[in-house]
């Protein structure tokens, strides 16, 4: 089961069996998946929220 924690204008934060991913997508196209590793909600946004900063702006 996919649970979406956060989304952003073209990124969402999501949580399944496997863990946190982050999904990047170009208009209605998944352009990339980055693996987030975290314990807790707040600490996979607070690192998805680096990723998107540093990688895709």
């Amino acid at each position: 089961m996919i649970r979406i924690i956060e989304k952003w204008n073209d990124a969402e934060l999501i949580y399944d069996d496997y863990g946190y991913h982050l999904r990047v997508f170009l208009g209605d196209q998944l352009r990339s998946i980055i693996n987030v590793t975290a314990e807790n909600d707040d600490e996979a946004i607070k690192r998805a929220r680096r990723a998107i900063y540093l990688f895709l702006s």
